[in-house]
């Protein structure tokens, strides 16, 4: 998914616009009436809805007095913000098998989808994507009924009973959906954005999950220290996404998609471990690019 809006025109209107930061940057080819005002925005009484925005970083005025998007108001608040950074968006694959290409030579693709819209939009169907194409095994009860495994319900983790089934009804899922939804969030908020063409990639195998982040570690951070320590380079998206609420119930109890206390990673690591027997593995590549990969809990085999 190539779009025109990968080279759109994005400035800021300070004369030491490289001290910016990028998502606090004017998207100059976008107008403000893209944006649509957040729920979660709650805006004092009398103040304009563009001051509103202008204060949570998400649009400004430039030399003229012009209003413009930023890069994270169209980000969060955008219903297309690739029509301005093509790149935006979620590459999501899943294989019938455990690698990419069969030893006969084809591709045995299960599905394929550019999942794009604003960022709480992306994480919702990032986590879908994962629920749908993920292998899940049933146990069936005494009469011999089937479990429908169509549309495995959201939040699920281990083993669980669809609400409506009969009983002795059981499926058994391969991830732990809230660290699912930790990895897709955390992805979308820390990715690089200034790495044109380039896109989180999420391929889903057999056996396992792998989640390719466009960027490097901020500052001195390493794989090894994910779990154990803070830092960011999208301030103003960790902050919109701290307030803004999740869709579906994968977060488990929390309310918002982020919390800012940091425990997205220990959450990843040691609920998937839990389910699958596995720690997941982080790995930066060519110092651009963070590889997650998340191991499937073994099938159980139907009774």
């Amino acid at each position: 998914m190539e779009a025109a809006g990968e080279h759109a025109v994005i400035a800021s209107t300070p004369t030491d616009a490289a001290a910016v930061p990028f998502e606090r940057h004017l998207v100059h080819s976008a107008q403000i009436g893209e944006l649509r005002l957040p729920s979660w925005l709650k805006l004092a009484a009398g103040v304009p809805t563009n001051v509103g925005l202008e204060r949570a970083g998400l649009a400004g005025r430039d030399s003229h007095g012009d209003w413009h998007p930023t890069a994270a108001g169209l980000l969060m608040a955008s219903d297309q913000p690739q029509e301005h950074r093509g790149a935006a968006f979620f590459q999501a694959v899943a294989y019938r098998v455990t690698r990419p290409v069969s030893p006969g030579g084809g591709i045995p693709l299960l599905a394929t989808e550019d999942i794009t819209g604003p960022l709480d939009r992306q994480i919702d169907v990032a986590c879908d994507f994962v629920r749908r194409h993920m292998r899940v095994s049933a146990h069936r009860d005494s009469d011999g009924r089937n479990l429908d495994l169509r549309h495995v319900p959201r939040g699920a983790g281990a083993a669980i009973t669809p609400a409506g089934s009969a009983a002795g009804l059981s499926a058994y899922c391969r991830y732990a959906m809230r660290a699912v939804f930790e990895a897709v969030t955390n992805a979308v908020a820390h990715r690089d954005y200034t790495m044109r063409g380039s896109r989180i990639r999420l391929r889903l195998f057999d056996d396992r999950l792998e989640l390719f982040v466009p960027g490097a570690l901020v500052g001195t951070m390493t794989p090894d220290s994910l779990a154990f320590r803070q830092s960011s380079r999208n301030s103003v998206l960790i902050s919109a996404l701290a307030r803004c609420p999740v869709i579906g119930d994968d977060a488990g109890p929390r309310q918002t998609i982020m919390d800012k206390r940091g425990e997205g990673v220990s959450i990843i690591l040691d609920e998937s471990e839990a389910l699958s027997g596995r720690r997941p593995e982080y790995r930066l590549l060519d110092q651009s690019e963070l590889l997650l990969t998340i191991y499937a809990a073994r099938l159980e085999d139907p009774t």
